[in-house]
């Protein structure tokens, strides 16, 4: 018989649950360590004017801005970063492969 325990999961007062599609890593060494800084984000778009001519509404480029908003940075040990690696890609393995 194996020894199980329960872990309890508590969120913080800074959890966040968001939808990301873009990120960015950084690697900062430390004297005794190297940690790994994970932005990640969304692109986004913002209708910010449109112009009125005649009564008829138009959109021009300069109407539109696309920005990438950041929602989270998460920094890790290295031993935590290869933890998520390891991680991911072994549920990656076990999912089939789509066509997107």
């Amino acid at each position: 018989m194996t020894d199980t325990k329960k872990i309890e999961h508590r969120k913080s007062a800074t959890h966040i649950h968001e939808h990301v599609e873009r990120f960015a890593v950084a690697g900062l060494q430390g004297p005794q360590s190297t940690m790994f800084s994970i932005a990640m984000g969304r692109d986004a778009a913002e209708v910010v004017s449109e112009t009125l001519d005649g009564g008829q509404l138009t959109l021009n480029e300069d109407d539109i801005l696309t920005y990438r908003l950041d929602v989270a940075t998460i920094t890790m040990s290295e031993t935590a970063a290869r933890g998520l690696v390891e991680l991911l890609s072994s549920m990656l393995a076990n999912q089939p492969k789509r066509e997107d």
